[in-house]
């Protein structure tokens, strides 16, 4: 499925990175397909390879600064600490935000 399996390794490499400990079922996924494109025109976003996750703040700030001048301090609190997975460039994202709490899932 999409491309070759991520590593155990690559996912700790991630974790690491970003510091933050990726959802199970997420990890599972990667372990099955590193990533899934999309394959037709729909609006469903393309998962991203391990090595291209990020923050949303690294990637597109004026999102965050955009959500943050136009009054909404707690959408913009939940992006700068969201990580993009999919759909990049594309018209839709899947986001993980990890929690505040290290006891919250």
């Amino acid at each position: 499925m999409g491309n070759l399996p991520a590593t155990e390794r690559e996912i700790k490499e991630i974790e690491s990175k970003l510091g933050v400990e990726l959802p199970i079922d997420y990890k599972n996924f990667l372990l099955i397909s590193n990533g899934y494109p999309t394959y037709n025109d729909a609006v469903e976003p393309s998962f991203e390879k391990i090595s291209q996750i990020q923050y949303l703040k690294d990637l597109y700030p004026e999102i965050i600064e955009i959500w943050r001048n136009t009054g909404n301090e707690d959408v913009s609190k939940e992006l700068a600490k969201s990580i993009i997975i999919a759909g990049k460039q594309e018209e839709q994202w899947f986001l993980l935000i990890p929690p505040t709490d290290k006891n919250e899932k």
